[in-house]
């Protein structure tokens, strides 16, 4: 059950990260290729989060408009989330420590300390 949680929040991460912005929630920012300089260190608020999935064997895909919180990410490679969102039915809550390190200019891998 841990590990699925870990492996459903490092997806809801990667997503969200895909179309988040650090503005105004009313604030609408077009998705864009990302440059070589770009600076993921920051805090991050949660505007919109999507994601694919399995339920019974059907697949199943979820939009939550609403979310709320945010994940910061330090230079370090540390940082903290501490979020909340709906998706396939299912609630799903991160408050944790972070620790994150860039794979790509597009893949970041990000694990919640106490999951390992």
């Amino acid at each position: 059950m841990k590990n699925r949680f870990g492996t459903l929040a490092i997806i809801l991460l990667s997503i969200a990260l895909c179309i988040l912005s650090c503005g105004e929630p009313e604030e609408i920012i077009p998705v864009v290729e990302i440059s070589n300089d770009f600076e993921l260190v920051g805090k991050w608020e949660f505007q919109k989060v999507a994601g694919d999935g399995v339920i019974f064997g059907v697949p199943r895909s979820s939009v939550d408009d609403n979310p709320t919180g945010f994940v910061e990410f330090l230079p370090d490679g540390k940082g903290f989330s501490n979020f909340s969102t709906l998706l396939l039915d299912m609630p799903f809550e991160l408050e944790d420590s972070i620790v994150w390190t860039r794979i790509t200019i597009d893949t970041v891998l990000v694990q919640a300390v106490t999951e390992g």
